[in-house]
């Protein structure tokens, strides 16, 4: 499987690599293979994510890509603000539009944001990663110290 392989080229870039910061994983991702092209990378906040339990206003029944093929043969969905679909089965092809029975178009709707500021770490855990600063370079404390907590 495809995504083995890359599981594994990073693995391998991973060894030898000391990771401080969030950031570090998108650069050493990116670094982990350079032909033919680097890895892709999105770095995600958390207003990226949306609250579709929430969201049920003409919601979509089944994501099934097609007769042949099953939801676990998915390996990337895309939606669109312009409320289309789309899907691959694998990385490589390119992506279809997915046809979704009777209803051609999904909501007009945005589903709402799941969070509205960035996740708390609890008290304990915000505590053991102060202690953990100890050994850390003291370029990356600011970003330990800015840690939302409870």
């Amino acid at each position: 499987m495809e995504i083995n392989s890359v599981h594994a080229t990073i693995e391998r870039r991973l060894k030898n690599m000391d990771i401080f910061l969030p950031l570090d994983y998108v650069n050493l991702i990116k670094a982990s293979r350079i032909n033919p092209r680097p890895y892709q990378v999105k770095y995600l906040t958390f207003d990226f994510f949306k609250d579709f339990d929430k969201f049920e206003e003409g919601g979509i029944k089944s994501i099934k890509p097609s007769k042949d093929a099953n939801v676990t043969n998915i390996c990337a969905l895309r939606y669109s603000r312009h409320g289309s679909l789309a899907f691959k089965l694998s990385f490589e092809e390119e992506w279809q539009a997915m046809s979704m029975g009777r209803r051609d178009k999904l909501p007009k709707s945005e589903p709402p944001k799941l969070y509205n500021s960035r996740r708390k770490i609890k008290k304990s855990k915000f505590d053991h990663l102060q202690q953990l600063k100890a050994v850390l370079p003291a370029e990356v404390h600011h970003f330990y110290d800015s840690l939302p907590h409870l």
